[in-house]
């Protein structure tokens, strides 16, 4: 190689490439099951966590709630 002094540009990208080596390895984990989000609040749920309300519609168009947003959710119902 040649005796050339790095560049910072050099310089900051094997250090980045140092930092990018030390990161553990951790495999991303896939969502099991079909998800919904809640009506009310916006985040996803598993289906089967969330629960109809509006239920004077026709069944498959109710709005479904999350256990934390649902009207019911202080009831076992």
């Amino acid at each position: 190689m040649s005796d050339t002094p790095k560049t910072a540009l050099e310089a900051q990208i094997e250090q980045e490439k140092e930092e990018l080596d030390a990161v553990p390895k951790i495999p991303i984990q896939q969502f099991i099951g079909t998800l919904k989000r809640c009506h009310i609040c916006g985040q996803v749920y598993n289906a089967e966590d969330l629960k109809p309300y509006d239920t004077h519609i026709h069944p498959s168009l109710a709005r479904e709630a999350c256990p934390n947003c649902h009207p019911q959710r202080g009831t076992n119902g």
